[in-house]
């Protein structure tokens, strides 16, 4: 069995740009991919979660389109993650 995947061919300055793939699925399947620290503010222990940086929404801009801050329903998930 093989699981559909879409792999970033994004050259930065150029429209986002991807190809349609497949892997086997016994390479995927349960298991997770974590965000890169590379991507992530993360404070000192007890200080809070891990938040995505200025690095992570310049990757993440040319997927959804727009800025991610104004993007309502991933603030209010960032602010649900804050609220904790």
């Amino acid at each position: 069995s093989a699981m559909m995947t879409l792999r970033r061919n994004h050259t930065p300055g150029q429209p986002y740009a991807y190809r349609i793939d497949s892997m086997p699925l016994g390479e995927v399947a349960d298991r997770e991919k974590p965000v890169p620290n590379e991507f992530l503010d993360i404070p000192a222990p007890g200080q809070g979660p891990a938040m995505p940086n200025a690095k992570f929404r310049e990757w993440l801009k040319p997927i959804i389109g727009e800025e991610i801050a104004a993007y309502p329903p991933l603030l209010k998930f960032i602010s649900a993650i804050k609220n904790r």
